[in-house]
């Protein structure tokens, strides 16, 4: 079974298309963007993974949407986006921890080490 979402484009007129496939291999989803068409992470996949109705083309796409992101929802799609999510927290954390790292390295090196 596959399911079409027309989506919207930011950089051309025309919708890009999202096909989501249930087969018995699994749940897979496309896109026909730039970087959908190599199979990488993009928008417009991400969007509909997300049930983010704001990428729809028209209302005629709320239907298979909506069919879309039931068949998500009962996917291990989730579970990936929430490890996705975590690892960003993860990752704002040491960013902000060497941030803090190089101004105490600053600070010394203005004010002077003590040994």
């Amino acid at each position: 079974m596959e399911i079409i979402i027309l989506a919207n484009s930011s950089s051309r007129d025309e919708p890009y298309t999202v096909a989501i496939s249930f087969t018995e291999t699994g749940l897979s989803i496309f896109c026909n963007c730039p970087a959908g068409e190599w199979g990488k992470y993009c928008k417009h996949k991400m969007a509909v993974l997300l049930g983010d109705e704001k990428i729809l083309y028209d209302d005629k796409q709320i239907e298979n949407f909506n069919k879309a992101s039931k068949w998500i929802s009962e996917s291990s799609y989730p579970l990936l986006v929430a490890k996705l999510r975590e690892s960003e927290k993860e990752l704002e954390a040491v960013k902000k921890t060497i941030k803090n790292m190089k101004e105490e390295i600053a600070y010394s090196m203005k004010e002077g080490l003590k040994s």
